[in-house]
């Protein structure tokens, strides 16, 4: 995932620069994802849905939020692209087990990872 998400995983070459994935390399994602890529980029808020059972989302393993470029980038004016900009992610889970209590599950273990890596970075490419 993170060599679909950022340049500073990838390869280098002898010079130092960054070198492109050759294709098949990194996993593709073959989900149902209900907008796919082309649609879910679009605008201003990214957003798609997923659909699957709790056995195929475990198999993730990751999950992100990460910036991308948008017409801010080019009002250099204002220095809109020195601003702090904040990014969400919303996830629901839903289950038929009433037994189950996943508010509390993930909860924990979302604490649990919060307290033990805590990593904040920011870095502006222009």
């Amino acid at each position: 995932m993170r060599r679909r998400l950022s340049r500073n995983f990838w390869d280098k070459d002898a010079d130092g620069k960054s070198v492109s994935p050759p294709k098949g390399s990194t996993v593709t994602d073959n989900r149902a994802w209900e907008l796919k890529e082309t649609v879910a980029v679009r605008g201003s808020v990214h957003s798609d849905c997923w659909s699957g059972t709790a056995v195929q989302l475990a198999s993730s393993n990751l999950i992100s939020v990460y910036p991308v470029t948008g017409w801010w980038r080019y009002r250099r004016d204002q220095k809109t692209v020195e601003k702090m900009a904040r990014y969400s992610l919303i996830v629901s889970i839903s289950t038929d087990d009433s037994e189950v209590d996943l508010r509390a599950i993930i909860a924990n273990e979302i604490q649990a990872r919060i307290d033990t890596k805590a990593a904040i970075e920011t870095r502006i490419d222009v």
